[in-house]
């Protein structure tokens, strides 16, 4: 059965190579100057298609790799572990990883674009992509142990590294999961042994290497790192091999070096600033929106955010000036991450009413592999990123924010975000297009900069941040104003309208140019609004915090603080939501934690009834009332009015015999 292709491993290593979607892959080619991908290849049957869209002909870029164009086809067998491999494909090869006696523990897949699946037999013929409770061991392992004591044993990065050496006589292992992946558990099989470490020519690479010598040390009689001179950018010995070396140069290579471990690669970057080149700030909307950063756009709903935001990407997918007449960027690509509003009948007709040129608008709906889910970050940025290099993107909009958080990232706790978000500012830093983020107004008050949902780190890594709010002089018409600018003044208001487009029946904005708003007197409320809404904010920041467990008292208060809640607010939200406090001993050496009742949901803990009802969730008592009543069936608090009432527990509140608080003045008890 034939193998891979070997330009495969040479087209995976060149600048910039990334896979696009399932089956195909792009990079820069090798045979002219190329900073902007230009390379496409595929995989097919026991082939790999290459064609540079730029013009170079294949032979060319072959050749520039140092390769033949018969490296385009697969050899006529592959063997792994000596044998040849029944289950394997064209495209996917499988290693086995065995114990000391032979006995199959689990298998490496190798698919197309060095993607790695480990995998364990399910005992019934089948497989299960996990290893969940299986030992685990190094490759080859049987073959190591069956080898003469006095051999040499090379350990590389990875198992077709291993094979290779295997295949020239060689005692050679690896580890499962690749560079950094080294386990103590593997180091009683080199006890004694001569060990060569062979690192891939890269960073990981030697760190790796550097890794197994230490845990090796006093284990193995003795242990050599040796760099392959010549090797390719994140070249291997497989890349060595396949460039002409033999057997006996890399004898004599490995007999050259000493057991002393390469000097270490640097460990941190400084740069002097009088060699860094200053450079102008680049604006994709000048005072509004700065290429190549992060800026919020926040508001209520219902103001017509996202429809604002397809009137933006559409002025850009055509060059057209933006919406205060200043000249806008070139004709460019937008990428749009939208979880609200369905393409076909919001989107597409949104950017129809606004003249957008639709063939450079993307949505990225998908992330596939195991399975098909929305994109999430951290976790896609690469994905996103090459998302916007293909498409020559000068803007990405993620709308809303928090429905993209991967499911670890706490939108209020200000650690998570900032590692969110600080790699999503170095991908518009790199690719210079401008992110454009929506999130949602919280209910509290104070300044601009404290409203937006979640952590203050969201605002703390935009370099700017528009606000979206209601005109308090005109109810049908809404007021764009920035609220944060690090890198320039701040620019005037603009207002716009929400109209419907005759044409296409889809919403569009209509500018109706400066205001003397700013963002201060926007979000200026009544007191009484302030404190409902701030109670909500933390009820919301509460359920999200302790929906995974109980959390100390002083973290919840910290991180409270952090998201700009008052303890005394958090208080209230913490009756409000039934949160039950517990110690966990006494004396100086206790501590209290918070958690969330066993009745209480963490995010919809109040579902409201008719006025005039009201039910003592765990009593089953029922009162009646002509003010506003909540349900709380299953939770352990009521609410009349504004009064809320406590499970039993607290000493201090006035109850009744079976252990409720006693009905407010007005209402009565009944069944």
């Amino acid at each position: 059965m034939s193998g891979t292709p070997p330009i495969l491993a040479h087209l995976e290593a060149l600048p910039k190579a990334r896979q696009v979607r399932p089956g195909a892959w792009v990079a820069c080619c090798p045979s002219h100057e190329d900073s902007n991908p230009s390379l496409p290849w595929s995989t097919s049957g026991d082939k790999v298609l290459v064609k540079c869209q730029a013009g170079c002909e294949t032979k060319h870029v072959v050749a520039a790799m140092g390769m033949k164009m018969s490296d385009l086809f697969a050899p006529k067998t592959t063997m792994i572990n000596g044998a040849s491999p029944a289950s394997s494909t064209p495209s996917t090869i499988h290693y086995d990883y065995r114990d000391e006696t032979g006995q199959l523990l689990f298998q490496v897949e190798r698919r197309p674009g060095k993607d790695f699946k480990q995998r364990r037999p399910d005992g019934r013929g089948g497989w299960v992509y996990n290893l969940t409770g299986v030992r685990r061991v190094i490759y080859r392992l049987p073959e190591l142990l069956a080898a003469d004591p006095a051999e040499t044993v090379y350990i590389v990065e990875g198992e077709r590294d291993a094979d290779n050496l295997a295949r020239l006589g060689l005692v050679a292992t690896t580890n499962p999961g690749g560079a950094g992946k080294w386990m103590s558990d593997y180091n009683e099989s080199l006890r004694d042994r001569n060990v060569v470490s062979l690192p891939d020519n890269d960073v990981a690479g030697q760190k790796h290497a550097e890794q197994v010598a230490r845990s090796l040390e006093g284990i193995a009689a003795s242990v050599r790192v040796v760099l392959i001179p010549g090797l390719p950018d994140k070249g291997d010995v497989s890349d060595y091999l396949a460039d002409g070396g033999t057997l006996e140069e890399l004898r004599a290579i490995v007999a050259a070096s000493s057991d002393i471990a390469p000097e270490k690669p640097p460990t941190r970057r400084v740069v002097v600033l009088a060699s860094v080149k200053p450079e102008r700030v680049s604006w994709t909307w000048t005072g509004y929106i700065p290429a190549g950063k992060v800026t919020v756009q926040e508001g209520d709903p219902g103001l017509g955010k996202s429809t604002m935001t397809l009137d933006l990407a559409a002025r850009i997918s055509r060059g057209a000036s933006m919406p205060d007449r200043t000249p806008g960027p070139a004709a460019a690509g937008v990428v749009i991450l939208s979880a609200e509003d369905g393409l076909a009948d919001t989107i597409r007709p949104r950017l129809e009413a606004a003249g957008a040129d639709l063939a450079k608008v993307v949505a990225l709906t998908a992330i596939l592999g195991d399975g098909e889910r929305m994109p999430s970050l951290p976790i896609d940025l690469d994905e996103i990123e090459a998302t916007v290099l293909e498409h020559d993107a000068a803007m990405v909009i993620i709308d809303p924010l928090m429905a993209y958080l991967a499911a670890d990232v706490n939108s209020h706790r200000d650690q998570d975000i900032r590692r969110t978000l600080a790699p999503l500012s170095a991908l518009a830093e790199r690719t210079g297009a401008a992110v454009l983020v929506v999130r949602h107004l919280n209910k509290g008050s104070g300044p601009a900069l404290y409203r937006g949902g979640g952590s203050i780190g969201i605002i703390g890594a935009a370099r700017a941040a528009l606000l979206v709010a209601p005109d308090p002089e005109d109810e049908t018409r809404r007021i764009l104003a920035v609220s944060k600018s690090n890198l320039g003044a701040l620019p005037p208001a603009l207002a716009y309208r929400v109209e419907g487009d005759a044409a296409t029946s889809a919403a569009r904005i209509v500018w109706e140019g400066t205001t003397a708003h700013t963002a201060a007197d926007l979000l200026a409320t009544p007191v009484d609004d302030d404190e409902r809404g701030a109670r909500g904010d933390a009820a919301d920041f509460l359920g999200e915090l302790l929906a995974h467990g109980p959390v100390a008292a002083t973290e919840v208060r910290r991180f409270g603080r952090e998201a700009g809640i008052s303890d005394r607010t958090l208080e209230r939200a913490k009756r409000d939501l039934g949160v039950v406090s517990e110690r966990d001993g006494f004396g100086p050496g206790s501590h209290v934690s918070w958690s969330l009742s066993a009745h209480t949901s963490p995010r919809n803990p109040i579902h409201r009834q008719p006025s005039g009802v009201a039910t003592y969730a765990e009593s089953g008592d029922v009162c009646e009332s002509g003010a506003d009543e909540v349900d709380l069936t299953g939770a352990a608090l009521a609410i009349f009015g504004d009064d809320i009432l406590p499970d039993v527990g607290d000493p201090d509140l006035p109850g009744n015999d079976d252990g409720w608080p006693e009905a407010p003045a007005g209402m009565k008890e009944g069944s």
